[in-house]
Order: C-alpha cells, then sequence, then structure tokens
C-alpha cells in the first residue's frame, strides 16, 4: 500500500473539513487540479481500498490486471486457492506476468497463507539469505538460509513499501544480535526485537516480536 504522506493527509482533512479545492491548493502551493487528485487517492486508500480482499489489497495494479486479464473473474481475490491450483509455472504463462510478478504473488500467498514455507511455490526463493520480510500481527517471520545468527542485515526488499521509503533516513536493516535480542529501522519505523531461530522442515527461520516507534 502507498505511503500517505503528512501533506497528502492534511489535503484530505481539509476537504473532509468543507474547504474547497481553491483554497487547498493556495495553501499548499500546488493548482486545483493537483489538490483534488490527491485528495481523491487518499480517499480511495482510506476508504476504499481496506474494504478489497486481502490478496487484492497485497497486490500491485499490474499483477491484479494481468491475472484480471487471464481469469476473467475477481473470484480470484476472494478465492486464492484458484491461484494456487493454476500454479506458478502456469502463471508464469500469463501474457504480462513476469518473474516479479510471481515473486509478489507468492509472498502474498504465503503471508495470507495459502502456500507453506516448503510448498514448491517458495523454491526460487530458499537460496537466498533473507527470502521474504513481513510485519504483520498474523506472521512476522525473516526466513534465514544457510546464514549466520547473528549480525545486522540489509533490507533490501519488502512486500510493503518500496526502496526509498525502506532508506529514507539510512539503509533499512536488522540487527540480531546476542542473547536473541536486536534491533531494526526502516524508514520512519525503528524497534527493538525479540528473536526466536526455529526449525521448518529442513530450514531454518527466524521468528520475532517487536516494539518501536513509527515517526511518520
Amino acid at each position: 500500500m502507498k505511503q500517505i504522506s503528512k501533506r497528502d493527509e492534511q489535503i484530505y482533512q481539509l476537504k473532509n473539513d468543507g474547504h474547497i479545492f481553491v483554497q487547498i491548493g493556495e495553501l499548499f502551493d500546488i493548482t486545483k487540479a493537483r489538490a483534488q487528485k490527491i485528495y481523491t487517492e487518499v480517499k480511495y486508500l482510506k476508504e476504499e481500498f481496506p474494504k478489497l480482499p486481502p490478496l487484492e489489497r497485497a497486490l500491485s495494479t499490474r499483477s491484479k490486471n494481468a491475472l484480471l486479464g487471464y481469469f476473467k473473474d475477481k473470484t480470484i481475490f476472494t478465492n486464492p486457492e484458484i491461484l494456487v491450483t493454476t500454479g506458478r509455472e502456469k502463471l508464469l504463462s500469463i501474457q504480462n506476468i513476469g518473474a516479479k510478478n510471481i515473486k509478489e504473488i507468492t509472498e502474498a500467498l504465503y503471508q495470507l497463507g495459502y502456500i507453506d514455507y516448503d510448498d514448491p511455490w517458495l523454491d526460487n526463493y530458499r537460496d537466498k539469505r533473507i527470502a521474504m520480510f513481513y510485519i504483520s500481527p498474523e506472521r512476522q517471520t525473516i526466513y534465514d538460509i544457510n546464514a549466520k545468527r547473528t549480525g545486522k542485515w540489509r533490507i533490501t526488499e519488502m512486500n510493503l513499501w518500496d526502496q526509498d521509503y525502506i532508506d529514507m533516513e539510512n539503509e533499512g536493516y536488522f540487527s540480531f544480535q546476542k542473547d536473541n535480542i536486536g534491533n531494526f529501522q526502516f524508514g520512519l519505523v525503528r524497534g527493538e526485537l525479540d528473536y526466536r531461530l526455529e526449525k521448518s522442515g529442513s530450514k531454518k527461520r527466524f521468528e520475532f516480536s517487536w516494539v518501536g516507534m513509527d515517526e511518520g
């Protein structure tokens, strides 16, 4: 989901408080049309986006459009088992679906619990040190493959934020220290964590909980 800036949030609130777009544009030194566009985007993100099925929220517009072009039915978002049954290789043959889209779809299906860590869907990611990273109340996991237990890890990709946001203040990272504690920062989010190294099949993974703050 796109992050809403403080300015865009203020524009949204001002319009809801009864201000007209001409006034809002003057306040922020932007055109009336630009103020209206920002309001429309924020209104969608705050009011419509949360109502979408979880899979539809997790995917980019490009991935969603490609899937809809093939399946011709939005039930794929309310019934993701359709994608699981179709299989990764078949999805790769769909027009406008490439490796990046498959990775995004795979991450979403895993995060939502439709595929497991040992599922063949994840075969292409198990050779990476940190294949996937999620922050969510349901599943907070970093998969660690053939890597030392402690150290500082650079965040190179997240499914909810782009790299510009991750590296907003400094390079996003996770630091795992001795005694199962550590810390992290990405964008304006930072905190302390405690972690556990657990086995999943023949592989290992970090499970963690955290406390921190978001300065955004």
